[in-house]
């Protein structure tokens, strides 16, 4: 199995950024050895390996991974991050800072 890699250097921005290369990675079933950053500790997701780059963790690390099956079980992992979605929750909050009803209007104009 290919494996992806996320060995960014742990510094405060990269801690807090969400890494879209995870989303793309995990998409497209990848299993992902990462230095441990919290957002993507937050994440804790299966198909992630943590590991400090140039450790010997990091070659076990790499080691494991491919060694590991994608379970289909994961397959669903992304599917808050699809773009549809994401927009749709966007469209919800500003309607509802706004008072509208979304479902009502999405009725009324046949969406």
């Amino acid at each position: 199995m290919d494996t992806a890699i996320l060995p960014n250097v742990p510094m405060d921005f990269q801690h807090h950024a969400f890494h879209a290369k995870i989303i793309e990675y995990t998409a497209a079933g990848k299993i992902i050895v990462s230095t441990p950053l919290q957002e993507v500790r937050r994440l804790a997701w299966p198909n992630i390996l943590l590991a400090d780059v140039g450790s010997p963790a990091w070659n076990d690390a790499m080691r494991k991974a491919r060694s590991m099956a994608w379970n289909p079980a994961w397959n669903g992992l992304v599917e808050d991050f699809d773009w549809r979605r994401l927009a749709k929750r966007l469209e919800d909050v500003i309607d509802e800072g706004q008072g509208i009803d979304s479902h009502a209007l999405s009725l009324e104009h046949g969406r």
